[in-house]
């Protein structure tokens, strides 16, 4: 039988030890300064490169992951607001909010290849892996332009309800789902 000293010290000490395992395992390892307004993140997961959107001084920083170092700050369009990452041909989509573009980032050398009218006010990206195609909400034309991921240009743009938001992505269904802010509604979309 056990003492009841030594159950009064497992029960003290165990909340001190449990709570240090839950909390010591979180911490900051690194500040990295990019630019103003830091507004949007990507992965590319070829070869370990964030990129950080930076709003207010209309660039991308490219972070190495593996170090947490800046590798270079890109020029893109004005008020960069959304990436997103196309793992098949190792590029970056930045929906550029007050250009009313999208860049179009090579994941390799981190140039800018190709820039892409949508519609007005660009606000968030999705990526579809299966058809290898961007959907990027355009919040004040209320439509979703839909990129070819193979040639990169514009297929079309579909109406959806007012101020689209944000976009997600269900592989189970292959179908693109938009949150429109001003009705209060989900679209579900057919992919295109």
């Amino acid at each position: 039988m056990k003492s009841p000293k030594l159950i009064f010290l497992l029960l003290t000490t165990f909340p001190v030890f449990f709570s240090c395992y839950i909390y010591c395992q979180y911490y900051v390892e690194a500040i990295i300064p990019v630019g103003s307004y830091p507004i949007a993140l990507a992965r590319n997961t070829i070869n370990n490169k964030i990129y950080c959107a930076n709003w207010g001084s209309n660039t991308i920083t490219v972070i190495n992951a593996n170090n947490n170092q800046i590798i270079t700050t890109i020029r893109s369009g004005s008020q960069p607001r959304a990436l997103v990452y196309n793992n098949i041909n190792n590029k970056i989509y930045c929906a550029n909010q007050q250009s009313n573009d999208v860049s179009i980032i090579n994941g390799a050398t981190n140039e800018v290849l190709n820039t892409i009218s949508v519609g007005s006010r660009p606000t968030a990206l999705a990526y579809n892996s299966v058809s290898n195609k961007i959907y990027c909400a355009n919040a004040s034309s209320n439509n979703v332009s839909v990129i070819d991921g193979i040639n990169d240009n514009l297929i079309t743009n579909v109406l959806v309800g007012y101020f689209p938001s944000t976009l997600v992505y269900n592989p189970t269904n292959n179908k693109i789902y938009c949150a429109n802010m001003d009705n209060e509604c989900v679209t579900k979309k057919c992919t295109i």
